[in-house]
């Protein structure tokens, strides 16, 4: 996008060398000055079948948008591209119109300016070290992308079945309890049954809505429960347990077990898919931050 025209119907293709870009003292006049400067490395007639579409030369350069399912396979904005093996030194654009002149006349038509230049948006992982060995950056980055992904579809559900068991855990504390304070009551012993937490208070006005005087009176003082009122406490919370759990298996129906199916992703428990990047602790691991796949970078 330049100027706020949005030149992505021209462009065709974009490609990057290994190649330093050459000097450019002027539109149409290039300087050479060294012979690692050159766009030589995507150019016509690299593949013989295809001598009209300029490619990239093979180990060279490397397609990173494609947009002309003609002269190669389509990649399109915002896919990742892996296999680079070299550091990118040069941004090559090919253009879709047939020559300066038919691109010349195109952009005019539209009324876009063309002293405005051409602007492009690539999101891209460089390596820190002085002197990095592309490869294995490479080859780190694409075990973090498979490491992330496979921990995302483990992710799937695992909210709603911790949940799950939470809420079934609470419920049979709450009958363990309701057998407890039965047992006391109906043996005549002396006990005093806890009192339950308070509801939790009113939610605020919206914002914009007419303000109401609301006289607040002293919190009563802690009063003593029966029995039976505890236990119908009781049978309140697991109801509202028991609600909750319809909603939940509703909501995994057909992963009521992990494991899935090809066409059907169920994920995993949170102790058999944990985070890579995060310990057991819960502190964050090395390589957290990055999602990096080098050994030590990950601890889950």
């Amino acid at each position: 996008m330049a100027g706020g025209f949005r030149d992505e119907s021209y462009v065709e293709a974009i490609h990057f060398s290994n190649k330093s870009c050459p000097f450019i003292a002027d539109p149409f006049q290039a300087s050479f000055t060294t012979t690692d400067k050159s766009r030589s490395e995507v150019s016509f007639f690299v593949d013989s079948e295809k001598p009209d579409c300029a490619l990239p030369a093979p180990e060279k350069a490397f397609t990173y948008l494609n947009l002309n399912e003609q002269c190669a396979t389509s990649v399109v904005p915002g896919e990742t591209v892996l296999g680079l093996t070299f550091e990118p030194r040069c941004m090559v654009v090919t253009l879709a119109a047939e020559s300066r002149k038919v691109l010349f006349d195109q952009l005019l038509a539209a009324g876009r300016s063309l002293d405005d230049p051409l602007r492009v948006l690539v999101n891209y992982t460089i390596a820190t070290e002085n002197d990095p060995d592309v490869f294995a950056a490479f080859t780190n980055c694409q075990n973090s992308i498979v490491m992330d992904e496979n921990y995302k579809l483990d992710r799937v559900l695992q909210d709603e079945f911790d949940e799950l068991a939470q809420v079934r855990v609470e419920m049979e504390q709450y009958r363990g309890e309701i057998d407890f304070a039965e047992a006391v009551r109906d043996s005549g012993r002396f006990f005093q049954p806890p009192n339950l937490p308070p509801p939790p208070p009113p939610s605020p006005p919206p914002p914009g809505a007419p303000s109401q005087e609301v006289a607040v009176a002293p919190p009563n003082p802690p009063t003593q429960v029966t029995y039976d009122v505890y236990i119908r406490q009781l049978y309140d919370e697991i109801a509202r347990r028991e609600a909750r759990e319809r909603v939940l298996l509703t909501e995994i129906e057909g992963c009521e077990s992990f494991g899935g199916s090809r066409t059907h992703v169920c994920g995993l428990s949170s102790v058999e898919g944990p985070s890579p990047w995060i310990s057991k602790s819960g502190a964050p691991c090395r390589g957290n931050a990055t999602k990096s796949a080098r050994f030590g970078d990950f601890c889950g």
